[in-house]
């Protein structure tokens, strides 16, 4: 079974697929996001998820039922 974090990872590369950041891959700002709140001590699984899937709303966008529904 998938666990939470790996859930969130993978539908966040999936929805922004499309999308770039500084010309890579949107997924760099993503766990860039991540390093930062690990850095300071924020390192659970539940933070590491909702970093990978900070902007999934407003940028691809994503129903929020749906985000919903899968977590």
């Amino acid at each position: 079974m998938e666990d939470l974090y790996e859930k969130a990872r993978d539908l966040a590369a999936k929805a922004h697929k499309d999308q770039t950041y500084s010309g890579e891959p949107y997924t760099v700002h993503l766990d860039e996001v991540e390093a930062v709140l690990v850095e300071h001590g924020f390192d659970d699984e539940v933070l590491r998820a909702l970093a990978q899937l900070h902007d999934i709303i407003e940028d691809p966008p994503l129903d929020e039922a749906l985000l919903a529904k899968k977590f």
